[in-house]
Formats: structure tokens, C-alpha cells, sequence
């Protein structure tokens, strides 16, 4: 096999999210077998890591795996998966097939499995049989959402219902084989009531498997009877008329009862296609990245080496992780990056930016080599302040988009090693922000400093407000502790692992699809007026309030 492969690695960000559930069709497999699975990604290069494996299969040659495999991701474009298939002979595995895909490829076509291309071991290629086949799919549950919309009536017995007020409510079936409330509906008087339209998201998973449920009551919350249908039935098969049933409590001695209590008609159901993160990159969404980085703590141990180099390499690993996750997705490729805690030179500005000192370094390898010269550059140690720094990208990312550009969405990355001194005028920005920006603030604490306000800041997100009393428009932020995890990789996809949701969610919120990131930020204006949700006063309140869009 020429791949580098570190099973070591097993499950280290087996807890980030967002996630993939895969599912997995195997046909004329080998007996007995098994298989594996690995993946790459921009962090772990070309080693290979191990994140499932089956048990041997010594009887079934067609196999089906339904969401028995989680793997995490954060840029679903670059990420493959490679599949191996071992056959087990006299106690001993022999390696007999594997196949490789992009992530990206299962989420662009959820709906379908995807066939893949076995490559067969040479050395056993006269003694293996190629009939075999296998098929991928994907579940996501964090973004793969559709919105179904569905109106319903009922049609009750004379003898069950006349002239009583009654209600449904619809539940449905989760991953856990859980019922879980989806959607109650307000009381209607009558036996032919017609109740107002519902929506819900529904998963590719929910979609394949998803059971309903849909209990009707009468004002008294006493039940009436229920139904129970799947998603296949009534937007692949187009049922739309199910017989509505009670289960009656017997007498002593007798067998319980069921009867028949009327119908419940579904008027129309529609799905909404939303899309996953994959359609926005593949639109042509641009980012943009501005890094802060924190030298207070070098003027600490400036006489300790060895606490000088270990904080170094931390921040170096971190550095250059987040740079080659982040890269690809750069329409200029290249960072903004600034120094905060140290002063350089004469200047007593409280940030200082290190390329222009370096001569313009910005891939990510050069992104670590500048980080390293840069020490030689530093003056004195200043206090922890970061609201200066966030006004300054904020700015520039204003200016950005003010140019007519196509919209792009900015992301901040702090590397702090402690207190910030300026909390009060920094939150202030960050809420600022939630408002103005398509933008996100990633926090990284490394070492063992006092973290305790990000912490808060995590943790009680709800409560923040600036000096105003105002609360943030959505959550911009993420925050991750290096202490908190077993390695820099770990932590440094744990931190970006946001980013796509963050996107998602800014765009939900603005009523943004894929398409519009081709746009410049007058075009989105545009649609919102001509869509005529906003007249012409609107307009101007949302150039006032919401700076991306002028």
C-alpha cells in the first residue's frame, strides 16, 4: 500500500462537530472480511487516520452499515476517505481491495449512494473476485436540513367528534428511536377542521428512515386517535389519506379495542431545498483571514528557554493548522496578520502588523516562518488589548466590502495567552460586529494563563451585552483552550470546526443562498428590495444597520 497510515491517531477529534454519519452498501464481499476506514485532511497531510473498522464478516457477502460511522469535518472539499477491505484467511489478513472519495462528493448528492472504484492488490489479483461492489452515502445532521412544509385536516366519525374543538399534535421519531415533538397545532371547532400550515427540517437520514406521528386531542388534551406515516409515504408514494385509530382501554376481562375514528387528510406537502455548506464554496464564496497574535507572555520567560521554545512551537503548530484549513478558501490567498502585547520600534499602539515588517509573508509556511522572525522585532511587553485590533479589521473588512467586491466572509483568529485588559471595549466591538458583518471571532487560549473570561464568554453567551445594553445579533464567536485537548491538530480543527455553521447561520439569518456570494454587496441590496420586503425606507435602515449590504 504506498500511503502513509497512523492508527496511533484513532479517534483524536472523534469529538468535533460538525459531523457525517456515512452509510455504507457492500456487495459480493469476500468471506470472512472486514474493512476499515481512514481520512486526510489539511492538518494531517499525507498520513492517513483511522476512524472506524468493522468486525469480521463471516456470513453476510452483502453488507449494509447505516450510520454505524461518524467522522468529523470542517471544510468538506478537502477531506478524502479512504475504504480498504481485508479478506481473512487461516487466522491471517490479506489486504484485497481499497478505494478512495472527497468527502465533498457525498454531500453535493445526498439523496444518492455513491459508487466507488475498487483498486485491487496487485500481488493477489489472480486469486480475488472482482465482482465485488461498494457504495457510500452520507448523513449530516448538522446541515443537510430541508424544510418540509405540510397542512393537514381530519375528517372525524359523527360518533367521535361533533361540535368539539380539537388540536394535533406531530411528533416524529428521532435518531435515538425517540419521539420527539415536532409541532402543535392551534384548537379548531368543527369535524372537518383545517389546521394551519407547519414546517420542519428534515435530514437526509430523516428523509431515508424518518417515521411521523400525529396525535389528535380534543380541548380536554384527551386523545382522539392518531396515524402514524413516513416520509416515504407521503413524498415518494404521495399518500395523502390515512385512517385515524384509538386504542380503547378494555373492560375487566376483555381485549383492548381498537376503533376507527376517522381520517386525517394532509391538504399538500412541500420541500424546500436548503442546501449544506458545500453549495456555498462551490457558488464561489471567498473568506478572508486576519490573525492576532499575543507576544505578552515571551517578555515572562524571556530568561527560560525551555518555556520560550514550548510556548513558541504551540503557537507555531496552531499557526500554521489553522493557516492550511483556512488557506484554500482565500480569494486573495494570502493573511493580514498583527502582532498585540509588545510594542515595536517607537510606535505605542497596542497592535502592530507583522507582515508589513516582514515584507509581505502570506502562505502558510511563510506564515510560520514570519511568526518565528518576528521576535527579533519586539520591543517592550504592553498590556493584553484587543479592542484597537478588532476596530482595525473591522474597518478594513468594511472598506472590503464598500469597494463593491463580491460579499466575502471574514474570519478573525486570536491567539491569547490571558487576560484581556480591555474587556469592556472589546465585547462592545464583538457585538458591533454580530450586526455589521459577515464575520466570526475565534479564540485560541494557549498556556496557562487566566482564561476565565472566555470561559465566560462561552459559556454565558446569552447574558453579553456592550456598554449599551445591547445583545449580540447572533453568536460570532468560538473559543477553544489548548489545555482542554490532547494536541495543537485537535485543537486547531476543534476551533475552525465552526466556521461552516457560522456561515450557515449568517446566511440563514439574511436570507442568503449559495448564488448570492457571486454577487457584490449592491446586488444583495437589490434583491431585498426588489423581492419587496423592504420599501424605501427600509432600505436605507438597512444600509445604516447593516454595513455589508452597502
Amino acid at each position: 500500500m504506498d500511503a502513509n497510515f497512523d492508527e496511533n491517531a484513532r479517534n483524536q477529534d472523534a469529538l468535533v462537530s460538525p459531523h457525517l454519519h456515512l452509510i455504507v452498501r457492500a456487495q459480493k464481499l469476500p468471506l470472512p472480511s472486514y474493512m476499515k476506514f481512514y481520512h486526510k485532511n489539511a492538518v494531517t497531510g499525507n498520513n492517513w487516520i483511522l476512524f472506524g473498522a468493522t468486525e469480521i464478516n463471516e456470513t453476510d457477502p452483502n453488507l449494509t452499515l447505516a450510520n454505524k460511522l461518524s467522522i468529523q469535518y470542517f471544510f468538506p472539499l478537502y477531506q478524502l476517505i479512504r475504504v480498504e477491505i481485508y479478506q481473512v484467511i487461516i487466522e491471517s489478513s490479506m489486504f484485497y481491495a481499497h478505494a478512495e472519495f472527497n468527502l465533498a462528493d457525498l454531500l453535493r448528492n445526498p439523496d444518492q449512494l455513491m459508487d466507488l472504484s475498487l483498486t485491487y492488490e496487485k500481488s493477489n489479483l489472480n486469486d480475488v473476485d472482482t465482482g465485488t461492489r461498494l457504495s457510500v452515502g452520507a448523513n449530516d445532521p448538522s446541515q443537510s436540513k430541508d424544510f418540509l412544509t405540510m397542512q393537514y385536516a381530519a375528517e372525524f366519525n359523527k360518533v367521535s367528534l361533533l361540535g368539539r374543538k380539537s388540536y394535533f399534535i406531530l411528533w416524529r421519531l428521532n435518531e435515538n428511536n425517540e419521539l420527539e415533538k415536532v409541532a402543535q397545532s392551534i384548537v379548531l371547532k368543527g369535524r372537518n377542521p383545517v389546521w394551519p400550515r407547519v414546517c420542519m427540517k428534515v435530514s437526509e437520514q430523516f428523509k431515508r428512515e424518518g417515521i411521523f406521528r400525529l396525535v389528535v386531542h380534543n380541548k380536554d388534551h384527551k386523545v382522539i386517535g392518531h396515524v402514524e406515516f413516513t416520509y416515504g409515504d407521503i413524498m415518494e408514494q404521495g399518500k395523502r389519506e390515512f385512517r385515524m385509530f384509538k386504542f380503547e382501554s378494555p373492560k375487566k376481562g376483555s381485549p383492548a379495542k381498537i376503533k376507527e375514528k376517522g381520517r386525517i387528510i394532509l391538504k399538500n406537502a412541500s420541500l424546500e431545498k436548503s442546501g449544506n455548506f458545500t453549495d456555498y464554496l462551490a457558488a464561489g464564496l471567498d473568506m478572508q483571514c486576519y490573525f492576532g497574535l499575543d507576544y505578552s507572555e515571551y517578555f515572562d520567560f524571556y530568561f527560560d528557554k525551555l518555556t520560550t521554545d514550548i510556548r513558541k512551537k504551540d503557537f507555531k503548530d496552531i499557526l500554521g493548522n489553522i493557516a492550511k484549513i483556512i488557506y484554500p478558501y482565500l480569494g486573495e490567498k494570502m493573511f493580514s496578520v498583527y502582532g498585540v502585547g509588545a510594542s515595536v520600534g517607537a510606535s505605542n499602539i497596542d497592535f502592530f502588523p507583522i507582515f508589513s515588517q516582514l515584507n509581505g509573508l502570506y502562505s502558510p509556511n511563510q506564515l510560520v516562518e514570519g511568526y518565528e522572525k518576528s521576535f527579533g522585532l519586539l520591543q517592550n511587553k504592553k498590556d493584553l488589548k484587543l479592542s484597537p485590533l478588532v476596530k482595525e479589521v473591522i474597518k478594513n473588512a468594511k472598506e472590503d466590502l464598500g469597494k463593491c467586491h463580491k460579499i466575502k466572509y471574514y474570519v478573525s483568529v486570536f491567539l491569547i495567552t490571558g487576560k484581556i485588559h480591555d474587556w469592556d471595549e472589546f465585547i462592545s466591538e464583538v457585538v458591533l460586529a454580530s450586526y455589521e458583518l459577515p464575520m466570526s471571532f475565534l479564540f485560541m487560549g494557549i498556556g496557562d494563563g487566566d482564561f476565565s473570561q472566555l470561559e465566560m464568554l462561552n459559556n454565558r453567551w446569552s447574558q453579553i451585552q456592550d456598554s449599551q445594553g445591547r445583545k449580540p445579533f447572533r453568536k460570532n464567536v468560538m473559543i477553544v483552550l489548548l489545555k482542554d485537548h490532547i494536541a495543537c491538530s485537535h485543537a486547531s480543527i476543534r476551533l475552525v470546526s465552526e466556521i461552516p455553521r457560522d456561515i450557515w447561520n449568517f446566511s440563514e439569518l439574511f436570507k442568503l443562498g449559495p448564488s448570492d456570494f457571486r454577487k457584490t454587496s449592491m446586488e444583495v441590496l437589490n434583491l431585498f428590495h426588489e423581492g419587496g420586503e423592504l420599501n424605501s425606507v427600509d432600505v436605507d435602515e438597512v444600509k445604516a444597520n447593516y454595513i455589508f449590504l452597502i
